[in-house]
């Protein structure tokens, strides 16, 4: 039997360092959650398609959402709406590769969105 494409171990086998993907709840959550921001105008551009990037089908990817504070450090913001930035697939790799600048231009531009993200980004996660 598998599971999403994942082969059983076989009997006395090393066991997988991941183990498979079985659609996990906090997943489903995830996609749900996120699903909601899919399509809504980029607030960098007012784009709600990508300009360059297209799915397997030829259509233009739709904007998607990105954590202001990642979900790995501030989980109780995972599922927070005032959490998401909607962003075009383009503008959300740069944001995720120059943190630092879409910082600055959130503080330039959407002063409000800054505002949140400063005054909610009160902890970070310990080291280990």
């Amino acid at each position: 039997m598998t599971l999403m494409g994942c082969k059983k171990p076989r009997k006395g086998a090393a066991k997988p360092r991941r183990a498979c993907k079985t659609g996990s709840g906090k997943a489903k959550e995830d996609e749900a959650f996120m699903s909601q921001f899919r399509g809504l105008p980029d607030i960098m551009n007012g784009r709600t398609e990508s300009m360059f990037l297209t799915d397997a089908k030829g259509k233009m990817l739709k904007t998607e959402g990105h954590h202001l504070l990642p979900k790995s450090v501030y989980p109780e913001y995972r599922h927070t709406k005032e959490n998401i930035a909607v962003l075009t697939r383009e503008n959300h790799s740069w944001a995720e590769d120059n943190p630092n600048l879409f910082d600055k231009w959130l503080k330039e531009n959407r002063p409000e969105i800054y505002e949140w993200k400063r005054l909610n980004q009160h902890h970070r996660k310990e080291s280990v």
